[in-house]
């Protein structure tokens, strides 16, 4: 039987189903894509949500027939300067139905900073870097991310900073000292009640 392969060096990127275009745009360029490729990255997932996807110019989208029918943005041996320089293997998808399979098989996340992605990411012991989006009216998910930065939990970078926030990210050296997110405590919201409600004394 032949060895098991080793698992790629993957990261997902996420917006949920907002429009966020400041990351979709910043993570679909291609300064980003060579910064991926110089880590070692092998492979990019990346759930758009609601924005129009910019791509450079070499690069095309076409269905992912092997992938459920989903888009998939193809660059290394498809007739692309930056796919022939670069050879980062991407996929992208507007939504996903399996968006915990896809935070389990990367490697690393960036996420926005809406609370369910957070959590997921950090549940699955997933290095995390957390990108607000500024745009939104109420600003609490960018409270939450810096308060769970502050905790040493993930980091927190910008769409204006991203490139330069990579390589310390993808080594590591960033979220050496991140630290693990609780476990959930199933019985304690019960216990909670039982309390409140008197049943406990």
């Amino acid at each position: 039987m032949a060895p098991e392969a080793p698992p790629s060096r993957s990261l997902f990127i996420t917006v949920g189903s907002t429009l966020f275009e400041a990351l979709t745009t910043t993570c679909l360029s291609a300064p980003f894509l060579s910064a991926l490729a110089n880590a070692g990255v092998e492979d990019l997932v990346v759930q758009y949500g609601r924005a129009q996807l910019e791509l450079p110019p070499d690069v095309k989208v076409v269905k992912d027939e092997a992938g459920g029918g989903g888009e998939a943005v193809l660059l290394a041996g498809d007739g692309g300067e930056l796919g022939a320089k670069v050879g980062v293997r991407v996929r992208v998808m507007r939504y996903t139905d399996d968006f915990e399979g896809e935070v389990r098989r990367a490697s690393w996340v960036i996420s926005h900073a809406g609370s369910g992605s957070i959590l997921t990411a950090l549940r699955a012991r997933k290095p995390l870097l957390v990108v607000p989006n500024t745009s939104l009216m109420d600003n609490h998910q960018a409270q939450l991310a810096l308060a769970l930065d502050s905790g040493g939990y993930l980091t927190v970078s910008t769409p204006g900073r991203l490139i330069d926030a990579l390589p310390a990210f993808l080594d590591g050296s960033s979220g050496a000292g991140h630290e693990p997110f609780p476990e959930v405590q199933k019985g304690r919201f019960a216990s909670i009640l039982d309390e409140t409600a008197g049943y406990i004394g």
